[in-house]
């Protein structure tokens, strides 16, 4: 099977993108697929990154979303699958590709535009057929909802061992995590709320970092003053998983990252860091997975002493149970 995915990641992007359409990647190259890559080189990008995993990547101009740059691919390679997760791209540039490859895979969670495909999926809770049922085709195969939450292999392997990590409801570790570009600098800002907040300073922080976190040499300056006494600064790991699944809190944004929080149960209080997770956000707070904040200084009005952790874990693990890839992958591959 080969395969052509079309995504990108900046600093304006984020990450996430790139990162489950690499998830879906590596699954299909366990099926013997070949995966090529289509990325913009745009400031922040994870060509590199993509590469150091094992793809090919084909690079394309800033700013340039032409659809004619792969077309010329297709012509010298067979393509049976192309899989597009991009918000600049719908039914138009779909439609210029579809004579030229065997299936189309979207991947969306904004159900704002017209798509052109034979699938589609948004792994958004609560999402359904309705919110799309005018901009795709009648015969498009629906992948809706936190059931189809791609995830890597590891979040579901560390499932078990981290609900059992929930019983108790003491708050020992806890884990801030904004993106991977954090352009705004939302990490420093909230370790600064933090401080002024009724958190126990000896409480373990860790602090996780993306390949495009660019504020680095700030936050160490700060941590030179901080009143908390075990701080830790992750960048670039590869064992997210494991670090979630050791701790007890989480302060994030409503992105992606949301589904690995509730597949391992981890209770969080989230921001929207963008229009896109804005029905996330609102979904999971209906339910009492997440608590929701607004603007960063309410973190110093949080009573972190009377947070109902095991309340918020267990709400949280029963809309996602780490299996979304392997549903994924079935339909594909059917």
């Amino acid at each position: 099977m080969n395969v052509v995915v079309r995504a990108d990641a900046s600093f304006d992007i984020g990450s996430g993108h790139i990162m489950r359409c690499l998830t879906i990647a590596k699954a299909l190259q366990t099926h013997g697929a070949e995966v090529v890559f289509f990325c913009e080189k745009l400031e922040g990008n994870l060509i590199d990154f993509v590469k150091e995993s094992g793809f090919h990547v084909q690079e394309l101009k800033e700013n340039n979303n032409d659809f004619r740059e792969i077309k010329n691919y297709f012509l010298s390679s067979e393509v049976d699958l192309l899989i597009i997760d991009h918000y600049l791209i719908g039914e138009e540039w779909e439609k210029e590709l579809a004579n030229d490859v065997k299936k189309i895979f979207v991947v969306d969670d904004l159900a704002n535009r017209r798509h052109y495909c034979h699938f589609l999926l948004d792994q958004t809770y609560m999402r359904s057929p309705a919110d799309y049922e005018s901009l795709v085709p009648k015969d498009v195969k629906y992948l809706l909802g936190s059931q189809y939450a791609i995830l890597r292999p590891e979040f579901q392997n560390l499932r078990e061992k981290s609900l059992l990590h929930r019983k108790s409801n003491e708050l020992k570790h806890l884990i801030i995590s904004m993106g991977g570009a954090d352009s705004d600098n939302y990490t420093l800002n909230i370790l600064k709320s933090l401080e002024k907040s009724n958190l126990d300073k000896s409480i373990k922080l860790s602090i996780v970092l993306g390949k495009q976190y660019k504020h680095l040499s700030g936050l160490k300056e700060k941590l030179k003053s901080t009143p908390f006494e075990d701080i830790e600064i992750h960048q670039a790991i590869d064992n997210m998983a494991e670090l979630m699944s050791q701790s007890d809190l989480a302060i994030g944004a409503a992105g992606t990252t949301s589904w690995e929080r509730c597949c391992l149960g981890l209770p969080c209080l989230t921001f929207e860091l963008a229009e896109n997770q804005k029905t996330i956000l609102s979904n999971l707070e209906k339910q009492g997975a997440i608590l929701r904040i607004k603007k960063v200084d309410d973190l110093q009005s949080i009573d972190f002493k009377s947070l109902d952790l095991t309340k918020m874990s267990k709400i949280s693990s029963q809309l996602v149970d780490g299996s979304g890839l392997e549903r994924v992958m079935k339909e594909i591959l059917r």
